[in-house]
């Protein structure tokens, strides 16, 4: 697999986070191991998003 290799067409974004100092939200595996890198989910958390995993959405 391709873990740990970004993507070219995913650079730009990598390169605008970067730049910007902002987090890179994303799932995807090739991003692991990156600084900054989080999942959508924790990135809602670190904003105070509350989440109800039996049903799927979040309230604040």
């Amino acid at each position: 697999m391709n873990k740990g290799k970004i993507k070219e067409r995913d650079l730009e974004h990598l390169a605008t986070a970067k730049a910007l100092n902002l987090p890179i939200i994303a799932y995807d595996r090739d991003f692991e191991g990156i600084g900054g890198c989080v999942t959508p989910k924790r990135f809602l958390e670190t904003l105070g998003v509350e989440f109800h995993a039996e049903e799927g959405h979040s309230c604040r």
